[in-house]
This record gives structure tokens, C-alpha cells and sequence, in this order.
């Protein structure tokens, strides 16, 4: 997968820590060098996995190697999550825990309109990352699509295309788990799952290769491919932007159904947006149990007319001017299985800071 970021992100403290042959362990915590692939099976990847719940070990002990693929796809998810928000007041950046799993975060506990994002991306990033490692031969539970029949004029599906068909499955296996949507807050889990595994479906790529004699392109071979993972994000952050309220009572006492607040409402467009029921804080201030970090120390622009501009980023607070020298990791790219590889940059910039 490509890193198409404009900005350097921590290396990914994947949340697995998988072992090598004996008892070496991978240190990706320190990760500079190219590593041989992992040895995946349940001893180094389940019992090393943080807040794995009963579901998802089953899970685990089965296909730990598709797990493994699973854990990585959250690991897409949060830098992307971490690009899309750099200029709000919540960045994502409590979502990266050092060997944690983001879904344990609290913020994922409620209702907001970032929880409805954080959700779909995450079932995307597993979605995506899992269709990818079956076309790449990875994993011992699948392998290439090979449900495109057919042909046209000049052309046939064939080739090797990613499994995004067992990538959506396998995503809502590990991420639903028991989930009945019994409740109004697991229902809106499940649809905004749902919306993520959707948008990598709907946004799929059919890519070609030609065959003929000197290069005619006489026939050609079409397969189906996993979209650029930016576009991804790009799209649900269009959803983020006009996520659907919903209630949180219904009328009968039957079945939790995800109802808009809004009346008059075009269902057709319902099924595919993101869907909340609370109201988000404003994140302006520290709060610990949320692992709000607040926007104290954030780096603003007063120029900006985005969300960064520093009136709005340090919520009415002063700013103040600052020659600062800044490590960030650079020209990162992931490895399979589980962890990136990244150089360090440093550069020295005079910034305005939320105080």
C-alpha cells in the first residue's frame, strides 16, 4: 500500500508484537531495518495482542495470520484518521497508543460524530488491508478474487485481484463481533461498520494488462483492486461532514431501528451515510477520561481560513510564537506483516502555538 501522506506520522506501534524464529524477538518498536516476514500463528500474534475481546481471540487462534492483516488495517486506519483531522481540534491522535488497540479508546464508548468515523474508517482499514494480503498470497484463508467472470471485446477478467468480497466479511467478523443491535449505540456501530466496508467496495479500481505481439494490447486481462486508501478517507470524511442525527428513543418498544431526527428525510441516501445521536464536545480542553488532549500546544496558522486558523484551533485562547526544531518521522512505508519503517526529518520552523 502506498503512503500518500503530506505529513509524517509516528511509526505504527502495531498491536501485535510478533516473534521470529525461537525466542528473538522483532523489536518493531525501534523499527530502522527491513525484517524477514513474521511468523504468524497464535502464540505470536493473539497472546501478544492487547485487548483482543472473546470474539475476536476465537478469531485469532483460528487465522492468526488474517488477524495479523486485520491489526495492520487499524493501523491504516488511524494514520489516515490522523491526516484527515490534522487541522480540527480532535486529531486523532489518542487513537495511537503505544502497543494499545484504538478500538479500546473511550471516545469509541459514545455517540459523536467522530466515534461514527472512527468506526468506518477502522472497518475499511481491515477491509482493505485483508483484500490486499489475500491477492499478495499472505494469507492461508483466501487468495486472489476470482469471482469476476467473463469477457468483452478485446478484453477478459482474470489476473489477480484483490479479495475485497472476503476483506468485507472477515472485517465484519472481527469488528461486530456479538454485536445484535440491541441498543441504539451498537446499532450505530454496526451501520457505520458497514458504511466503511461499503465505501471501499463502491470506490474499487479495475485495472489491466495488455497481451499481444509487440505490445498490440490485442487482449487484455481486468481485475479488480482495493482503491487508494486516501480515497477512502477522503470519501467518509464527505460522510463525516454531513452525518445523518439520529434518535435515540423509538416509538415501540420492539427493535432498536436507526431513525433521522430530521422528519423528512431521502432514504435512499440513509443506508450509506454516517450516522450519530450525541453531540460532540468541543474539544477545546483536556479531558482524561475521553483522552481529549485539548488543543493546548497545537500548531496554528493565522493566515489559514481552514480549521487550523488559530482563532478558531485555540479556541479564542492567545498564541504564541515559537522557533522550534521538530522531529518527525519521514518516508515511511509499511511492512508486511505488522510494522512500518521509517527515517527521521528534522526540521526547524517558527510556529504559532495554542497556549
Amino acid at each position: 500500500m502506498e503512503l500518500t501522506y503530506r505529513y509524517a506520522f509516528t511509526v505504527v506501534l502495531v498491536v501485535v508484537q510478533i516473534h521470529s524464529k525461537g525466542t528473538q524477538c522483532y523489536d518493531i518498536f525501534n523499527a530502522n531495518n527491513q525484517f524477514e516476514d513474521p511468523i504468524l500463528n497464535p502464540e505470536t500474534v493473539c497472546e501478544n495482542t492487547p485487548s483482543l475481546n472473546k470474539n475476536q481471540m476465537i478469531l485469532c487462534r483460528k487465522w492468526p495470520d488474517v488477524v495479523a492483516s486485520a491489526l495492520q488495517g487499524m493501523q491504516y486506519a488511524v494514520h489516515e484518521c490522523q491526516a484527515q483531522y490534522r487541522y480540527r481540534r480532535w486529531n486523532c491522535s489518542s487513537l495511537e497508543m503505544n502497543n494499545g488497540n484504538p478500538m479500546t479508546n473511550p471516545i469509541l464508548t459514545r455517540g459523536f460524530r467522530e466515534t461514527a468515523f472512527v468506526h468506518a474508517i477502522i472497518a475499511a482499514g481491515v477491509t482493505s488491508s485483508i483484500a490486499k494480503s489475500c491477492s499478495y498470497g499472505k494469507l492461508s484463508a483466501c487468495s486472489c478474487d476470482g469471482s469476476m467472470r467473463g469477457k468483452g471485446d478485446g478484453w477478459k477478467w482474470g489476473g489477480c485481484g484483490d479479495n475485497i468480497i472476503y476483506g468485507a466479511m472477515f472485517a465484519k467478523l472481527f469488528l461486530n463481533g456479538e454485536e445484535r443491535g440491541h441498543d441504539i449505540y451498537s446499532k450505530m456501530k454496526l451501520h457505520n461498520n458497514m458504511v466503511g466496508t461499503s465505501t471501499v467496495q463502491v470506490n474499487s479500481k479495475t485495472k489491466c494488462k495488455c497481451h499481444g505481439m509487440c505490445g498490440s494490447c490485442s487482449v487484455k486481462t481486468c481485475w479488480k483492486t482495493a482503491p487508494n486508501f486516501r480515497e477512502v478517507g477522503d470519501r467518509l470524511m464527505e460522510k463525516y461532514d454531513y452525518a445523518t442525527l439520529i434518535r435515540t428513543k423509538n416509538r415501540s418498544s420492539g427493535k432498536v431501528k436507526i431513525r433521522p431526527v430530521r422528519k423528512k428525510f431521502r432514504r435512499s441516501n440513509f443506508k450509506e451515510d454516517l450516522v450519530y445521536f450525541e453531540k460532540s464536545p468541543d474539544y477545546c480542553h483536556r479531558d482524561k477520561s475521553l483522552m481529549i488532549s485539548g488543543t493546548s500546544g497545537r500548531i496554528c496558522s493565522t493566515d489559514s481560513l481552514d480549521t487550523d486558523n488559530c482563532e478558531r484551533l485555540c479556541c479564542g485562547r492567545p498564541f504564541m510564537i515559537k522557533r522550534m526544531s521538530v522531529a518527525k518521522r519521514c518516508k515511511c512505508h509499511f511492512n508486511w506483516c505488522c510494522y512500518v519503517i521509517c527515517n527521521t526529518c528534522t526540521e526547524t520552523s517558527v510556529l504559532n502555538v495554542c497556549t
